[in-house]
């Protein structure tokens, strides 16, 4: 039963265009921004490299954002959230299953990507890998990946929220490309929100103006949590007679 579940919102998905093309689009586009950030750099080294991939990573925030956005936006169109939980009157079960859909699927673009990703840095920029820098630079990918899953369970959570995939991600999108920088002018106690928690994870030297990269997981772990529990609470609590 609960492997026919998770097979239907895998079809959902699939049979979806949008999202589909969403995913395949995440993944060429984080290979593009390895090949195009930074066209002047004059020495290929390893942190060029790592810096490629963390800038990469951090730019396809957006996608994965709009991704989980539609991919639970649907829910809320016309009747179709209340024929779902007819099929699924567990709604904890419901919610879980779309997760775990939801991050499934990201995870295996950035596995994808990353996989493809370091076979085309070799070739295009020349460079000698080894499986020691393969290992390193794999550590480093994890607390970005991390911080952009957080992202896009934030972003699903605000979905059910506001039951509308445009008001959850004029907030979310407007923090990753710029509304945090903002805030933090005015006070720099704003470090502790999402994406500003986690700024240190997408470069090689921390700033110190922003929490470490451990630190910032940490604070937008919390913030996940939070936004978690009020977003199965309004899902548990919501009619669909």
């Amino acid at each position: 039963m609960l492997r026919n579940q998770i097979k239907s919102e895998f079809f959902k998905m699939i049979y979806h265009k949008g999202l589909m093309l969403t995913l395949v689009f995440s993944i060429l586009f984080v290979l593009a921004m390895l090949l195009a950030l930074n066209p002047s750099a004059s020495m290929i080294n390893r942190d060029f490299i790592v810096t490629q991939f963390l800038q990469s990573i951090y730019l396809v925030q957006t996608i994965f954002a709009v991704f989980s956005a539609v991919f639970w936006g649907r829910e809320f169109l016309k009747s179709t959230l209340r024929t779902s939980l007819l099929t699924n009157p567990n709604r904890l079960k419901f919610f879980c299953i779309k997760a775990i859909v939801t991050l499934f699927s990201i995870l295996c673009c950035f596995c994808i990507a990353i996989g493809i990703g370091i076979g085309l840095v070799s070739f295009y920029f020349k460079f000698q890998l080894n499986l020691e820098f393969i290992r390193q630079l794999l550590l480093k990918l994890i607390p970005p990946m991390l911080a952009t899953i957080q992202i896009s369970m934030i972003t699903l959570c605000l979905t059910i929220l506001m039951e509308s995939m445009v008001s959850s991600l004029t907030i979310v999108l407007s923090m990753l490309l710029g509304l945090g920088q903002l805030l933090l002018q005015y006070s720099s106690r704003m470090n502790v929100l999402p994406v500003l928690a986690t700024m240190n994870s997408f470069s090689i030297k921390e700033i110190s103006i922003y929490p470490s990269v451990t630190e910032g997981i940490f604070i937008q772990s919390l913030w996940t949590i939070v936004f978690i529990g009020l977003a199965y609470y309004h899902l548990h609590r919501k009619s669909v007679k």
